[in-house]
């Protein structure tokens, strides 16, 4: 793998949407995609056929389907039919895919792939990276998916690199606030900026004292939380269902909002990160 980034001369320009430039994807190819978020990577994959798709979370997977449902879920227990268009799951559904699925005619999309090579934590990606990668010759190719352009090394496999960039990128404002008193600032900050907010704060007991004190100083503020243990809940199933949110909501989550979970709303007023 040549892992330099191309320099934006060398970059596929696009309005907004990779799919622009479909002829420029050569589906048998060993291909690494790197495209800015929101650009259609995700969507373009799964409108082709013989796609296995694998995603780093089972929220993403999920949301994914949602939009997909005419693709094959692979969830734990379950046997995975044989001879579909479509699969999508996460990065521990490969060890559900078998010689049986006959997968020399499948593409296997591998969606935030920074996420499978670049894990803040690779003592705990090691298997996976190991077990997917190992079966990278099952497969007629293989493509990688990230929004991340950062060099990373590939094992097992020789692929080129397609970078696509948007002709008028957005240009958000990065504010940097240091505070001897971050959460109560972080609190004061949501409560006194309108419109929809998204949160990230990686620690579950202060998502509980953020939210707890935003309902408390303001009612009627509708406020959704992303964690391992609320992703089911109805309020966040129906978001998942089209991915928009409802004026002036705010959603504070853990890194699962990270990793995936589609945002398709063009008026978002700020995005928080609490250290």
């Amino acid at each position: 793998l040549n892992s330099n980034i191309p320099g934006e001369g060398n970059a596929l320009i696009i309005q907004n949407y990779i799919s622009e430039r479909a002829s420029d994807i050569n589906l048998n190819d060993n291909l690494l995609i790197v495209a800015p978020p929101n650009s259609g990577k995700t969507t373009f994959f799964m409108n082709c056929d013989d796609i296995v798709l694998l995603t780093p979370t089972s929220i993403l997977r999920d949301d994914i389907h949602s939009s997909n449902p005419d693709s094959y879920k692979i969830t734990a227990g379950k046997d995975v039919p044989i001879g579909l268009l479509r699969y999508i799951g996460n990065y521990d559904a490969i060890y559900k895919l078998g010689k049986q699925h006959s997968l020399s005619r499948y593409t296997l999309v591998i969606d935030e792939a920074h996420e499978l090579f670049l894990s803040a934590h690779p003592e705990f990606r090691h298997d996976v990276i190991r077990k997917i990668t190992d079966r990278f010759c099952l497969f007629k190719n293989v493509i990688l998916l990230t929004g991340t352009p950062l060099p990373f090394q590939v094992p097992g496999i020789s692929i080129r690199q397609v970078t696509f960039k948007k002709e008028n990128p957005s240009q958000p404002t990065l504010k940097i606030i240091q505070t001897g008193s971050p959460l109560s600032s972080l609190i004061d900050d949501i409560l006194q900026t309108n419109g929809k907010q998204i949160v990230y704060i990686n620690d579950k007991q202060q998502i509980a004292k953020v939210e707890e004190h935003l309902l408390k100083q303001d009612p009627t503020r509708n406020i959704i939380v992303f964690t391992s243990e609320t992703r089911d809940d109805k309020a966040q199933q129906e978001f998942l269902q089209n991915n928009t949110l409802l004026e002036n909501t705010v959603v504070i989550g853990t890194r699962m909002i990270l990793e995936g979970i589609s945002f398709l709303d063009n008026d978002i007023a700020a995005l928080r990160f609490y250290q």
